[in-house]
């Protein structure tokens, strides 16, 4: 069966069918990459659709969030029984239909406060209509919030950090920086 490659013009047009605003990002790692601001009116939100050079017939949804200073100040100030309540609720808030996550910065061998996660949703070239795009970024944004509320709801809100009681969460991520 011969491989019909995902066209970059085509993700963009659908993007901009969903009302998004994708931009172009070079990366070594991916085919290609764009980027945009999910959902429209939200700019602080960016993610990304990779087109990754393997497998060939594979595109992906991705965001990252990255924890900073405050969260670790603040985790380090939980006991060990709301560590790992909050451990277990990130992986429990993160685990959705149709994304895959991944969790930075923990280890096996001891209890350790995150540096960030990313959220990965797959999608093959049989299956990539505008419909099922669209289902993908939304279960990736969601997965992202429910990770961010579980961060919030462990380590924060804290003394000074804006009037919305928040923290200010970073993309990470090569193409989505």
């Amino acid at each position: 069966m011969a491989i019909t490659p995902i066209d970059r013009n085509k993700i963009a047009a659908m993007l901009v069918e969903m009302g998004l605003d994708p931009i172009p990002v070079a990366e070594a790692s991916f085919e290609w990459s764009l980027k945009f601001q999910y959902p429209v009116g939200l700019p602080a939100n960016t993610m990304g659709v990779l087109k990754p050079k393997t497998p060939a017939r594979a595109l992906l949804v991705v965001t990252g969030v990255h924890l900073v200073a405050q969260h670790h100040a603040a985790f380090a100030n939980l006991d060990q029984d709301d560590q790992k309540r909050f451990a277990f609720g990130l992986q429990k808030a993160l685990l959705r239909d149709y994304v895959d996550y991944s969790i930075q910065g923990i280890s096996p061998q001891a209890l350790t406060c995150p540096t960030g996660f990313q959220i990965t949703s797959t999608i093959y070239d049989d299956g990539l209509t505008l419909t099922n795009l669209a289902l993908r970024i939304s279960s990736v944004f969601k997965a992202q919030l429910a990770g961010n509320n579980c961060v919030n709801e462990f380590l924060g809100p804290l003394e000074g950090t804006g009037g919305s009681g928040t923290f200010a969460f970073r993309r990470l991520g090569g193409a989505i920086q």
